[in-house]
């Protein structure tokens, strides 16, 4: 995501509509948990819902760049 995209919003984070959130459990080596948490925690600040907010960010710029691999294919 640009840093144009990051803070279109007045929060400085995108808008995104509400929709039901399910939970998902992952296992990542400890200095990548680490480092996630550093950087989610200095970009979204230390509130409720900032893992989850950078994890969302993080998972959809990641399935962005799959499915453009795959239409390039």
């Amino acid at each position: 995501m640009s840093q144009k995209e990051r803070t279109s919003s007045s929060s400085g984070r995108r808008r995104r509509r509400k929709e039901e959130k399910q939970h998902i459990t992952i296992s990542l080596p400890e200095s990548i948990a680490n480092k996630f948490r550093e950087k989610a925690y200095a970009l979204f600040g230390l509130g409720k819902g900032s893992l989850s907010e950078a994890a969302e960010e993080a998972i959809t710029d990641w399935l962005e760049k799959v499915e453009k691999e795959e239409a390039g294919r």
